[in-house]
């Protein structure tokens, strides 16, 4: 049986709620500062699971993702369009795992 979760997250910026505002401790305002495209190529081709996003996967999208074209979403191919080359063991399990609940 399937069951849909929800993640609520309460605050991105817990620091500026206690400190009355809008900046993070490092002076970053989350809801306005956005990265450049020469930043956001270099985001992805850093390690997808380096803040476990593949092991929180099931929690984030706990049904079968599948695209507009009925394919079954894979963290690998993504982080080969990417750019990164780096270890995908952990990224190959999350794609197995997917794979065997469709």
């Amino acid at each position: 049986e399937k069951v849909r979760r929800v993640l609520l997250i309460h605050s991105v910026n817990p620091y500026g709620m206690r400190h009355h505002r809008r900046f993070n401790e490092n002076n970053v305002d989350l809801n306005r500062n956005v990265l450049s495209e020469e930043m956001w190529n270099d985001v992805r081709k850093r390690d997808p699971n380096i803040f476990h996003y593949v092991d929180m996967d099931y929690a984030f999208n706990p049904f079968v993702p599948v695209d507009k074209k009925g394919r079954l979403f894979s963290w690998v191919d993504e982080a080969r369009k990417g750019g990164y080359d780096g270890d995908m063991a952990k990224l190959h399990q999350r794609d197995d795992e997917v794979k065997k609940a469709a």
